[in-house]
């Protein structure tokens, strides 16, 4: 049944057949159910603006979180005259990186990866990679 206002008429006759010609009347407002009313499109406009906010914020605060250990990294490696391009490397590698894809972003050879990661464990004293990544983590907070 559609929404609105009605009127429900009822005519009868008594056991003789004779006819109430005027009848009996009701008014019937239908209402609509809640999810079709201005109030709950209000609510769920409201809900879906809140929601997109909590995200662009939450989103933005974990590229500012990611943006500031990426400079605390750096400012602890520059320290340690690590070059701009072992730099590049040793972000790669705490992102999990292989040589081999090392060698695809950075468009160098196998054996050149090889030499800055010898060259970066070197400069930093550790022998492998966790022991890189365990020694900047703690070292970086």
């Amino acid at each position: 049944m559609k929404t609105g206002n009605y009127v429900f008429r009822v005519k009868g006759s008594n056991s003789d057949g004779a006819w109430n010609e005027e009848g009996a009347s009701i008014r019937i407002t239908v209402t609509p159910p809640f999810w079709q009313t201005w109030w709950f499109f209000s609510l769920l406009g409201l809900a879906a603006a809140a929601l997109i906010l909590w995200w662009h914020w939450n989103r933005m605060k974990r590229l500012a979180g990611r943006m500031e250990r990426k400079a605390r990294i750096d400012y602890y490696l520059a320290q340690r005259n690590i070059s701009s391009r072992e730099l590049e490397i040793i972000h790669l590698i705490i992102e999990g990186r292989t040589n081999k894809e090392i060698e695809d972003v950075l468009f160098i050879s196998s054996h050149t990866v090889k030499n800055h990661i010898y060259n970066i464990f070197k400069k930093l004293n550790v022998n492998s990679r966790l022991q890189l990544i365990n020694t900047i983590r703690t070292s970086v907070k």
